[in-house]
Formats: structure tokens, C-alpha cells, sequence
């Protein structure tokens, strides 16, 4: 039988990675057609680069809290606004790289791939949320 992690230890070990790992975190947009796997790397994924793209670095985790047996923290929103049309990207998805390097955390490709960012006005908007039943 599988150990059983009860609900009060989810909600502490969600903190720990809170507090030592969540905080240093870079999202990134890609514009290539890929799958998260698990063996990726960053180089998996072409950063997108419309109009008005930058990196946004994540935090404003909440404490986590217990939700339907499970622990879950939530980052505040991350918003991408496209200021133009010179240059049009397809995005795909986002991921998550250590802030400073290139080291992949995680990818998420979204489920209505491709969102256009072709002209001012385009936004995409990503509401993180990790929970003890994240896929790891």
C-alpha cells in the first residue's frame, strides 16, 4: 500500500517549497508547436518576442491552504500584453525557468494552442496555481 501523506503535512511541505524554491521563479512565453515531457530542457522552447514581451518574474504565493484534500498555493496573476503588430507570434505555452539561468522547472502547454499576440491589445493571462497533486 502507497504512504499516505495526511492533509496538516501537504499543507507544511507546500509551505517549505513556498518559501525556499517558489520565490526565485521566471515565466516565460514559448511560440513553438511542443509538448511539455519530462525530459525537457529550456532549449526545448522558443521564447516569444511580439511587441512588448518580456520574462516575468513570479511571486506573491499565498500560504497554502487545504482545498478537497489537497494543499495548493496560488502566484499572483501573470499578464502578457501585446503592444503591436511587427512582430506576431502563435503561442503555445509558458514555462518556468530558476530565476538567473536556464534551468527548466516546469511547462504547461495551452489547451487552446495557439493563442494569437499579432496585434496592440492581445493579452494572455496565466493564474499559477501548484497543489500537492501537480503532475512531478
Amino acid at each position: 500500500m502507497p504512504l499516505k501523506l495526511v492533509n496538516a503535512a501537504k499543507i507544511d511541505w507546500l509551505d517549505v517549497l513556498r518559501v525556499q524554491r517558489l520565490g526565485n521563479l521566471t515565466a516565460r512565453l514559448y511560440k513553438n508547436n511542443h509538448t511539455p515531457a519530462d525530459a525537457d530542457t529550456s532549449a526545448n522552447y522558443t521564447v516569444a518576442n511580439f511587441d512588448g514581451y518580456s520574462e516575468i518574474d513570479m511571486g506573491g504565493w499565498t500560504a497554502a491552504i487545504l482545498a478537497a484534500n489537497h494543499a495548493l498555493s496560488q502566484a499572483t496573476p501573470l499578464v502578457w500584453i501585446c503592444t503591436g503588430a511587427g512582430t506576431p507570434n502563435d503561442v503555445y505555452g509558458w514555462f518556468v525557468v530558476v530565476r538567473g539561468t536556464n534551468d527548466l522547472v516546469w511547462a504547461e502547454r495551452f489547451t487552446a494552442a495557439p493563442l494569437p499576440m499579432n496585434q496592440a491589445g492581445d493579452q494572455i493571462t496565466v493564474n499559477p496555481v501548484i497543489t500537492d497533486a501537480s503532475e512531478f
